[in-house]
């Protein structure tokens, strides 16, 4: 038998286990696939040849972790807990899709989603165990939050016509670059130039800008030194800038919504926190958004270093002073707030009243920009998308139906 190992020795055992090789070989093969498979079309399942050879490689990549996966924590697996039987859980996802190509129309279609979905369940299980530790949480979210952030930054350099940097930095690890330019990082459709970096679909960056908005709003608040609270509130802008140009009508609808959701599950120090924090970059960003717009439409069709240069300026501009006011608030009135707020918070019910009140807002909002002259604040293709909203029940479901991930 093992001898049990308790107390200090059982600390320091752990922590030998933690910076062994196979450790970090696996968090770093973990930050290498979330840092390359973004610039892959997304892993975009388009149907087409172009878009499977990816698919293929990522595949292959998350079977590589998963083998690390179970070289480093084969001991540790254990199914005592409902996060274990969770692992058990997700299995049943690709299962489903394996039970469909019984029928299948086309199967080597549906043999695509099988391997899809296995990544999916794969990079999950791998999740559920690497991020119960706090060091390999903190160094997995730094990275998914850099490559969001990448990512938006991609996106409004190719808004900015400029298109062939972007490219000459992407190609050498992506094979989306044709001709030097990534492409459709801007597509074009019936409503004009539309938004979608790395994505292929304007309403899935939506969806993915629509994500990272509230991330970035929930790091806002719990950043303790103050270039997180700058630099994530900094952000703000540029994630709001780049939803606006996808000309998502659907990102448009369920922002609003998803919005209110979340504030539910927060204190009501919280929800004010976030809801200022959306005001002031939600109304930095209309106020920037005419120009922006106009400047992307023209530098598209010819592009100027100084049209390129007056575009950053703007968004960059802003973000600096809405990252200041993001500092300033988190450092002298949000401490204050939550102390004002902290015997309310402990009543029933007080987490309801604030997210009503803001849905009441939200809506008055809406009619405003959509039914007033409010919305000649913002650019002519954008005020004619939000024309064309109407919440009658069918138009309403085909939007849930356009936002869909690939």
């Amino acid at each position: 038998m093992s001898n049990p190992v308790y107390g200090k020795q059982a600390k320091r055992s752990i922590e030998v286990e933690k910076t062994s090789g196979l450790h970090w070989v696996l968090i770093i093969g973990i930050i290498l696939f979330l840092a390359w498979t973004p610039f892959q079309t997304a892993l975009f399942n388009g149907q087409m040849l172009e878009f499977e050879k990816p698919l293929f490689w990522a595949a292959s990549a998350a079977c590589v972790l998963m083998f690390l996966w179970i070289a480093r924590y084969f001991k540790s697996i254990r199914l005592e807990d409902q996060r274990d039987w969770l692992m058990v859980g997700v299995l049943l996802l690709p299962l489903t899709y394996v039970v469909s190509l019984i029928s299948a129309a086309s199967n080597y279609l549906a043999m695509n989603m099988v391997i899809i979905q296995c990544v999916y369940a794969i990079m999950f299980i791998i999740g559920l165990y690497v991020l119960r530790d706090k060091q390999n949480n903190r160094i997995i979210q730094t990275t998914i939050m850099a490559v969001a952030y990448l990512i938006v930054g991609f996106g409004l350099l190719h808004w900015f016509g400029q298109g062939k940097t972007a490219g000459a930095i992407a190609k050498w690890f992506s094979n989306t670059v044709l001709k030097g330019i990534y492409t459709n990082a801007v597509m074009t459709d019936s409503n004009g130039l539309r938004l979608t970096s790395v994505f292929q679909y304007a309403n899935t960056y939506a969806a993915f800008l629509m994500a990272f908005l509230f991330t970035a709003v929930f790091f806002v608040t719990i950043s303790r030194k103050w270039y997180g609270q700058f630099f994530h509130s900094f952000m703000l802008v540029p994630i709001i800038v780049s939803l606006l140009l996808t000309l998502s009508r659907g990102g448009l609808v369920l922002l609003p919504v998803v919005f209110v959701l979340l504030l539910l599950f927060l204190k009501p120090a919280q929800q004010i926190l976030w809801i200022l924090y959306c005001a002031i970059a939600g109304i930095a960003s209309l106020l920037i958004s005419k120009p922006v717009t106009e400047l992307g439409l023209q530098l598209n069709e010819k592009f100027s270093g100084g049209g390129a240069l007056k575009g950053w300026g703007y968004v960059l501009g802003v973000s600096v002073v809405v990252g200041l006011l993001g500092w300033a608030i988190q450092r002298f009135v949000a401490p204050k707030l939550e102390q004002g707020l902290n015997s309310w918070s402990g009543k029933k019910g007080s987490s309801l009243w604030i997210p009503l009140g803001s849905a009441i807002l939200g809506g008055l909002l809406i009619f405003l920009m959509i039914g007033t002259g409010l919305k000649s604040i913002l650019p002519q293709n954008i005020s004619t998308r939000l024309e064309n909203i109407t919440l009658t029940s069918t138009v309403f479901w085909n939007v849930l139906h356009s936002i869909r991930m690939p």
